[in-house]
């Protein structure tokens, strides 16, 4: 659980461990009841979290008192044209490792046909294509459709 200490509607912070919230004692602010922890201006955090475009970020969340405790509302935001670019960079970065990562799980195959002479089994053939035409795939590499392992 996370608590916020908020002085006159303002969030103050997050506090961890023990704390001295009272003159005599060091305590957790579990180990506080709802009204305690009022009374130290301690409040149980309640998320609400909207889901992100990929060309958004996350701004500085607003903070709002309910009772004995606190709605922290996320504000999402435009990233820049920059931050979207090295962001879709760092994504498609991850596809190819992944991709390249089940190329080479099926390498065998490639090695053991060329090693008797055969060409490589139609499915493997296949397959090994799908992967290779991934980032041409409409979408990449925010949407993809992965082949069907063998």
């Amino acid at each position: 659980m996370s608590y916020a200490v908020m002085k006159n509607g303002a969030y103050i912070s997050e506090p961890k461990g023990n704390i001295r919230w009272s003159p005599t004692h060091f305590q957790t602010a579990e180990s506080l009841s709802a009204s305690e922890r009022v009374d130290f201006d301690l409040y149980l955090i309640k998320d609400e979290q909207p889901t992100l475009a990929a060309t958004q970020k996350w701004d500085t969340p607003t903070y709002t008192i309910s009772g004995t405790e606190v709605i922290r509302t996320w504000v999402a935001v435009d990233k820049t044209a920059e931050e979207t670019a090295e962001a879709t960079e760092a994504l498609a970065a991850t596809v190819r490792k992944e991709r390249n990562s089940l190329l080479a799980a099926t390498d065998w195959v490639v090695l053991r046909a060329k090693e008797l002479g055969q060409t490589v089994p139609l499915d493997y053939y296949e397959y090994r294509g799908d992967l290779r035409q991934l980032p041409e795939q409409e979408g990449f590499p925010h949407t993809i459709i992965w082949p069907e392992e063998i």
